[in-house]
Formats: structure tokens, C-alpha cells, sequence
């Protein structure tokens, strides 16, 4: 994973003990090249969106946070692991509903029906 690696990529987003809007968004691209780069190794790949997802909910930025669960979700549907993915994507889905975004529903809907 990137970020504790390169600690310093991370240092100028937040305050000695804050997190910022940045660095959930930040971290949530680290999940994306994990995912990328380690799509075999969830454990491994699921780092950065976990970290971001943990965040997002923290600071209540619901949309982060639904697109984390379509990352994990994702994720898991590659790793052969359906139920995980189902319960991560049918919370992003969710989210994505209320918030009326549907850009990021059509995907999930999606994903959701080849778990079905």
C-alpha cells in the first residue's frame, strides 16, 4: 500500500491530530491502485479503501463512503467471496439511493445483479 510507505504524501493533508476531507479522498485513490495492483490479495488490496471508508464515515461523508463499499465490494466479487461483496455493494447501492446519485448507483445496481 502507498500511504505508509510514503508518509509523507499523507503529512501535508491533516494536522497533527485531525484528519481531513483530503485525506479520506487521498486514501481512497490508494485503494484504487491497490485494487488495481493486488486485485489477487484482498487483504492487501482492500487497505486503502478500508482506511478511507473509515474516515468517511468518521468525518459523515456519505458519498466516500458508498464509493468505498462499491471498491470493497468489487473487490471481494473478484476474490470469490459473494457474500462479502453483496453486503458491501447493497450498502453503497443504499447510499447511493438516498443521496440520489445515480452515476454511481447504475454500477452498483450492476454489480449487484451478476451477485445475484
Amino acid at each position: 500500500m502507498i500511504a505508509p510507505e510514503h508518509p509523507h504524501i499523507m503529512g501535508g493533508l491533516r494536522g497533527p491530530d485531525t484528519h481531513s476531507v483530503g485525506e479520506a479522498s487521498v486514501l481512497h485513490l490508494v485503494g484504487g491502485i491497490d485494487a488495481a495492483e493486488h486485485a489477487g490479495d484482498v487483504q492487501l488490496a482492500s487497505g486503502g479503501f478500508g482506511q478511507a471508508l473509515a474516515l468517511a464515515e468518521a468525518l459523515e461523508m456519505r458519498p466516500l463512503e458508498a464509493r468505498c463499499r462499491l471498491g470493497l465490494g468489487a473487490l471481494h466479487r473478484r476474490a470469490n467471496q459473494p457474500t462479502m461483496a453483496r453486503m458491501q455493494v447493497e450498502q453503497a447501492a443504499a447510499l447511493f439511493r438516498a443521496m440520489d446519485m445515480s452515476f454511481w448507483l447504475a454500477p452498483a445496481e450492476r454489480l449487484l445483479d451478476e451477485l445475484r
